[in-house]
């Protein structure tokens, strides 16, 4: 399709589509205002309707804090936190307007998207010849642990399970028989590479679990572990696909997919924690059940809900200490929605999946039924606790609830949490008070004017890998005239953001440009990748399914060149934890504190997870890794530039340079992939 045949076929979407209605797909408070519609803007808070449309001019604008603005398309493109052409499409459908067939070849011949199909495609095979191995004779122990379950035949069919088997790497070699490129394998998470070049597969005697997009395509597979048949030990109950193009835990939603139909009729979620208690569910009736991937929920998390129409959603997790925990981080997520959230709690040592198969869906029905506000079941965790212990949660607490974006809403929760706790309204606003001083941004004094030929937005989105983290310590440019071979021009446009108080509660922004050069850079840099060991910890602590990727069992790690005493003792007792631990044990804060040695203050643990609470576990890992392997180049680079300088001979300078091309060859081979 050529550009102007692409551009009418745009212009005919925005003539039949009826902006009111597009608009009410996504805000269901919109209203007939005279010749207007309006509605509280979904775009920020607010008390007073300012959001409007004009269906005369097919348009939609905010005329409150935001001001945002625009047609049909770019609406559910904001909405949806869509690219363009996915909300040109969903646009179209709700117009009614029937997508070409043959798509637009412009896009859709682009080498990225051919790579992505290709890998949607190995991913859809997998998942067939995994099925087949569950359905064949090696599949046997695997039926029966699914029966046990209580999950029937067709509830397996229904999520595309499967079984990976122990002996040797038959994925592999279902591979090569189809002539499937091994690269392919690679992209897609199912085979790995040994340091020998031989390939092998990734999953092995395992359940696998399709894990699909809002779209219903296969991106990755959870694979839960049985009774280990060929003598290897400890490991992980679960394991995912490690991330890839398509595979990022903190933007899918087990199940979404099939419970999308059911969420846009009913528009109540309810939210689980593992793959069982979905399938379980679904089987029992209850269309609209989903579950995050064993991490915190985020922001793309919360616009999967959003898009979903859901108005309330209502929390199951499991009855323990493990399953408030989990609760919590659910709702650090999902609070700055304007939503109803609840929390409905199983018996202690039951999940869903125990419930519905051991009883039926009647105690299911029943637990949805008479569920708990947040706030009312995270006070209830907080009874008989006395003085520090009570300090402490109530910490927590007030963590959690500054997320709400609305300032009444936040003061108005005060008063009853003080009755709940029997504490006096006032205390409650003072320790609020004192926890947002402490988050309170600072910089450091500037010393001269920063000048047009070395400056750069310094927060801007095009200049952040990750635009969920924080405040961040901001690296200087360096003068015109680097040799090339230096490696710093790579740098120039790729730092990471990160937090930079000492405790890792208070966002610290420097503007380093602002400062003399010399030391005062140095030690930038070295707070800086200090802090990137500490974020990476603290997203291991966060999702335990990136500690077998960042942290393996013997290998040499992400932290072998750290100097932090205290941060290699957290990171000694997570390795130990997950790979000597009880199966089913929780790498969690409370239990590293539990195992650390005394002279380790009992706080860096809860002060290194709280570094990712705003962001996605999985991108602030690789991001902090990837600076921790800068500083690793910088340095390399610098000791041979200067023993090139002392060089006294050409051999001698030309033995330093092939080190340096040594240098920049091997830090490229092992960037974390973006």
């Amino acid at each position: 399709m050529q550009d102007h045949e692409f551009k009418d076929f745009i212009e005919r979407v925005k003539l039949n589509a009826l902006i009111e209605e597009v608009v009410r797909t996504r805000v269901s408070t919109l209203k007939r205002a005279g010749h207007l519609w309006v509605a509280c803007c979904p775009f920020h808070d607010e008390k007073s309707p300012s959001f409007k449309v004009d269906p005369d001019r097919g348009t939609w604008r905010c005329y409150g804090a935001c001001g945002e603005g625009g047609d049909a398309i770019s609406f559910i493109q904001k909405a949806d936190n869509a690219e363009f052409m996915e909300a040109l499409k969903s646009t179209a459908e709700i117009a009614g307007v029937p997508w070409p067939e043959n798509g637009f070849g412009r896009k859709t011949n682009s080498r990225a998207t051919e790579r992505f199909e290709a890998i949607f495609d190995v991913l859809a095979r997998a998942e067939k010849v995994y099925k087949s191995f569950l359905l064949g004779p090696a599949g046997a122990g695997a039926r029966r642990y699914l029966s046990e379950r209580g999950l029937t035949a067709e509830t397996a069919d229904a999520f595309g399970m499967g079984w990976a088997p122990s002996g040797g790497s038959p994925l592999l070699d279902k591979a090569r028989q189809g002539n499937i490129p091994e690269d392919l394998l690679r992209d897609a998470g199912l085979v790995r590479v040994r340091d020998d070049g031989k390939a092998f597969d990734f999953f092995y005697n395992r359940i696998m679990i399709p894990i699909r997009d809002a779209k219903g395509r296969t991106v990755g597979f959870g694979a839960r572990c049985l009774v280990d048949s060929v003598g290897r030990s400890n490991s992980p109950k679960y394991v995912n696909t490690p991330e890839t193009p398509l595979f990022h835990k903190g933007k899918l939603i087990y199940g979404y997919d099939l419970a999308l139909p059911s969420l846009r009729k009913e528009r109540h979620a309810i939210l689980v924690e593992g793959y069982t208690d979905v399938m379980a569910a679904h089987q029992a009736g209850y269309r609209t059940v989903c579950a995050v991937l064993g991490t915190a929920t985020t922001p793309e998390h919360a616009a999967l809900i959003r898009r979903s129409g859901a108005r309330r959603v209502t929390l199951i997790f499991d009855g323990d200490e493990a399953g408030a925990r989990a609760t919590r981080k659910a709702l650090m997520g999902l609070l700055p929605l304007d939503i109803t959230i609840d929390v409905a709690a199983p018996p202690p040592g039951q999940d869903p999946c125990d419930m519905i198969v051991a009883d039926g869906g009647k105690p299911f029905e029943r637990l949805i039924a008479q569920p708990q506000g947040w706030l009312d079941f995270l006070l209830g965790r907080m009874k008989n606790l006395q003085a520090k212990e009570l300090s402490e949660a109530v910490n927590d607490l007030l963590e959690v609830v500054r997320i709400i974006p609305a300032p009444v809403h936040r003061s108005s929760l005060m008063a009853p949490i003080a009755e709940g706790l029997g504490l006096p309204v006032q205390d409650i606003r003072s320790q609020f008070e004192e926890l947002e001083r402490k988050r309170t941004p600072r910089s450091l004094p500037s010393t001269r004017e920063p000048s047009a030929s070395n400056t750069r937005p310094t927060n801007s989105p095009q200049n952040r890998p990750n635009g969920n983290s924080p405040g961040f310590a901001e690296e200087p440019f360096f003068p015109a005239g680097e040799p090339e071979e230096s490696g710093y021009e790579e740098f120039e446009n790729s730092f990471p953001s990160f937090p930079t108080d000492e405790t890792g509660a208070i966002p610290c922004q420097i503007s380093s440009r602002a400062q003399p050069q010399g030391d005062r850079f140095q030690s930038v840099r070295e707070e800086n990748e200090r802090l990137a060991y500490r974020q990476l910890t603290g997203a291991l602590l966060r999702d335990n399914c990136l500690i077998p990727i960042y942290l393996p069992k013997t290998e040499d790690d992400s932290f072998k060149n750290c100097s932090d005493s205290s941060l290699i003792h957290v990171v000694a007792t997570i390795r130990t934890l997950y790979y000597d631990g009880p199966e089913d044990a929780d790498v969690d804060v409370p239990s590293v504190v539990a195992n650390l040695p005394s002279e380790v203050d009992p706080e860096l643990p809860a002060s290194l997870e709280a570094l990712t609470d705003h962001g996605d576990a999985c991108e602030l890992a690789r991001d902090s890794l990837k600076y921790i392997q800068q500083q690793d180049h910088r340095r390399a680079v610098e000791t041979v530039r200067l023993n090139m300088a002392k060089a006294e001979s050409e051999d001698e300078r030309a033995r330093y340079l092939v080190e340096l091309s040594d240098a920049k060859r091997k830090h490229h081979t092992t960037q974390p992939k973006s």
